[in-house]
């Protein structure tokens, strides 16, 4: 369980997740930036027993008990989702090695070797490593990015800069709000990889 001492929501959430999945970092960004406490179920990525009660399959899910709530869709908020993760996997798959290290740093990260067996690890591992690789192909191709695919995040991540640098610190200005938020979290799917590192040099 994440818990925040500041945490005066009284929600009771719990996220289905991938711990390196884009759209589950941008979730968990968002409620520990708002100090909202919640529990975590992490999702077998190839088997899913985890979500099988849910007809929607994929993550990330997450269960609150409350009726009522909002959704705002800003400009940056619809770039992170329509841009900006779709340069991500052509990038974190580039080649089978990238993809494989990739793979290797989710196993790490999403604590894998503690929650699957040594089989089910291994297949999540290999199986998905080769299977993004050859997803990632297509996902190229998809979504019109160069050929060489580094060029692409490059010029996303320029894009987005360019936008935070005529507001200050973040494109909240002084303090982040819910955009910076969810780039913030859409980027902290791929920390560990070699595409991140790339972005950060």
């Amino acid at each position: 369980m994440v818990v925040s001492d500041n945490d005066t929501s009284n929600l009771q959430l719990v996220l289905f997740q991938y711990k390196t999945c884009p759209f589950c970092c941008k979730v968990r960004a968002f409620l520990d930036y708002h100090g909202i406490s919640y529990d975590i179920v992490e999702v077998d990525a190839v088997l899913r027993q985890a979500i099988k009660w849910s007809e929607y399959k994929k993550v990330p899910i997450l269960l609150a008990k409350v009726d009522d709530g909002y959704q705002s869709r800003k400009e940056w908020r619809q770039w992170a989702d329509s841009v900006l993760v779709h340069v991500l996997s052509p990038n974190v798959y580039r080649t089978p090695s990238e993809a494989l290290q990739a793979f290797r740093w989710f196993e790490e990260a999403g604590g894998w070797k503690q929650t699957f067996p040594t089989w089910e690890c291994a297949l999540m591992v290999y199986g998905g490593a080769f299977a993004m690789w050859l997803i990632s192909k297509r996902l190229k191709a998809r979504h019109n990015l160069n050929d060489d695919v580094r060029v692409s995040l490059y010029n996303a991540a320029k894009e987005w800069m360019n936008a935070v640098n005529a507001k200050g610190k973040f494109l909240g200005g002084n303090k982040p709000n819910l955009a910076d938020v969810s780039v913030y979290g859409v980027l902290s799917s791929i920390e560990g990889c070699t595409a991140f590192q790339d972005l950060r040099e």
